[in-house]
């Protein structure tokens, strides 16, 4: 079984409005206070600490396991690919983490309410997988039951952050308390992002397609193990997306169901082998539930690597920091190996995403429309391999 490690947050925004829609009240943005601060703080995408600094809040110093907020904050939220400033919002919203320089040591042992694991890092972790799972993909809209026996079915008309957002507030909560949990996480988003969301970017011109290079040296024995499932990638959820399983070419014969990305073996060394930077960018490395690289390319597109065994000595000093590495197509990032969720052999697991979403670097040859574009977290695929590449391992573009 394998992973994901938007790891890195370059992102640049645009306006997103969380409609929280219960029953027929749609709530699409709140006023609330200005902020005491003459400035705001600095955009979570240039790092989570620089903006917990000129907060009151404790998060700035805190530290669980000898690893900051911070780092923990933009672990989970790269390996889940979700926005931190939704994280951020939330450990506001359920415990006043961010405006408040006296909390209980109860809000840093379980910040989004006794429902999760004990300490910050198991609920952080556990809060943004259950955040990535709320986006779907959905047959029907989902119904919330509180604790005080009551349900609400949402509707899906709205933001799918909205739906996921008010899917996870609802756990361990009366509905009297997830509403005001609800409206709280409202003002948090409007009063430190403005409603804005960093999941929509530019469009990477045309030249985009076929920037990726192989991502490990030129001769290596490789066998391809796992493909990227087109119906749906929902792997990090935790559970089976609809039992189906669609490869790039539309067929049903691989392997595995909800799998967001490319296994590949190396039968000669499965440990040990050179990862490659598969095209130029920023790379930051992460130790979120094993060793993976993120490296951040032009046009919004993100390159991961994941289960490495080690990383290469450009990042000594810089894991699970703020601080990215710039690398060349063609870069050591690291090597293979079995870090992390992994069953079988060691292996490279590869995966693509493009403002915010994940996609196929072999793109879609199946009949109709890719239907990965159903799902919130997916966009329709096109193919990604650098046209020197053809003619090897199979980088051959199926129409050519």
């Amino acid at each position: 079984m394998t992973r994901r490690v938007p790891a890195s947050i370059a992102h640049t925004g645009v306006r997103f409005r969380l409609a929280l829609c219960i029953v027929c009240l749609c709530i699409f943005s709140m006023a609330v206070p200005a902020r005491a601060q003459d400035e705001p703080p600095p955009a979570v995408e240039a790092g989570v600490q620089p903006f917990l600094e000129t907060l009151p809040g404790p998060l700035k110093r805190y530290q669980d396991d000898n690893r900051s907020a911070a780092e923990i904050i933009e672990g989970a939220s790269g390996y889940y690919g979700v926005s931190p400033r939704i994280t951020l919002a939330l450990l506001e919203a359920t415990s006043g983490l961010l405006s408040s320089a006296q909390v209980p040591d109860a809000a840093l042992e379980r910040p989004f309410g006794p429902a999760g694991p004990a300490g910050f890092a198991a609920q952080v972790d556990w809060a943004v997988r259950a955040v990535q799972s709320g986006y779907g993909p959905y047959t029907r809209p989902p119904t919330l039951l509180f604790t005080d026996g009551t349900t609400i079915t949402l509707t899906l008309d709205q933001a799918p952050e909205g739906v996921a957002v008010q899917r996870f507030l609802a756990r361990g909560r009366s509905q009297a308390a997830w509403w005001d949990a609800t409206i709280r996480f409202g003002q948090a988003f409007q009063r430190y992002f403005d409603n804005l969301l960093p999941a929509e970017r530019t469009p990477a011109p045309r030249a985009a397609e076929g920037f990726l290079r192989r991502p490990w040296p030129e001769g290596t024995q490789v066998t391809h193990l796992a493909y990227f499932d087109h119906t749906y990638p929902t792997v990090d959820t935790g559970r089976r997306d609809n039992n189906v399983v669609v490869s790039f070419l539309g067929r049903s014969a691989a392997q595995y169901d909800g799998h967001d990305g490319h296994d590949y073996v190396f039968p000669q060394q499965p440990v040990g082998t050179l990862i490659l930077a598969a095209a130029e960018g920023v790379a930051y490395a992460r130790t979120h539930r094993g060793f993976g690289v993120v490296i951040v390319h032009p046009g919004g597109y993100e390159t991961v690597y994941w289960h490495l065994d080690k990383f290469s000595k450009r990042f000594v000093g810089r894991v699970d920091s703020d601080a990215g590495m710039p690398v060349k197509a063609g870069d050591v990032i690291g090597s293979s190996g079995a870090s992390g969720f992994t069953s079988g052999t060691p292996h490279l697991h590869f995966e693509v995403r493009h403002n915010g979403k994940v996609v196929d670097p072999y793109g879609w040859y199946g009949p109709g429309a890719d239907p990965c574009a159903a799902y919130a977290l997916c966009e329709a695929s096109r193919w990604l391999w650098h046209a020197e590449l053809a003619g090897e391992f199979d980088f051959t573009p199926p129409d050519s």
